[in-house]
């Protein structure tokens, strides 16, 4: 089964708090992004390219390549992905998450205040219910020197 340490699921995928806390807190080497849209454009890609430290390996895929190939997933990525529904996916094809931190869901029709800057619609509180049923832990710090907040 392939296993991922740590994911974290936040719009903005590579920011400050990814770039100068979580890298250095997890030890990463490899940024691992999971979106198909992201994944098929070349203009976002560069952009993300020149976001991300120097000194870490990215790789932007979608989800269809990750089953593919084995070699994506280590004990020094981290995998980003924009949505919870990516996570459902990739529990649902026997990927095994260890840990999902949460960071940042906007708001936007149809969305609700669910914690700090999480807005989840009614199919994502079902999706996150269903990760919960999971092994996974699930967090929502906004960086590691925090008390760790589990959902």
């Amino acid at each position: 089964m392939k296993k991922i340490k740590i994911c974290r699921c936040d719009d903005r995928l590579i920011h400050g708090q990814v770039n100068y806390k979580w890298l250095e807190y997890y030890r990463v080497k490899k940024i691992i992004i999971i979106n198909k849209k992201i994944a098929n454009d070349v203009i976002e890609k560069g952009i993300i390219r020149l976001a991300t430290p120097k000194n870490i390996d990215l790789e932007i895929i979608d989800e269809q390549e990750l089953l593919k190939n084995d070699d994506f997933l280590d004990e020094e990525s981290l995998v980003l992905v924009k949505e919870l529904k990516t996570i459902e996916f990739l529990l649902e094809n026997s990927i095994e998450i260890e840990i999902l931190n949460i960071g940042r869901i906007p708001t936007g029709i149809g969305r609700t205040l669910f914690k700090n800057n999480i807005y989840l619609s009614e199919e994502e509180k079902i999706i996150l219910e269903r990760i919960r049923q999971t092994e996974t832990k699930i967090i929502c710090n906004s960086t590691p020197e925090e008390e760790e907040e589990l959902l």
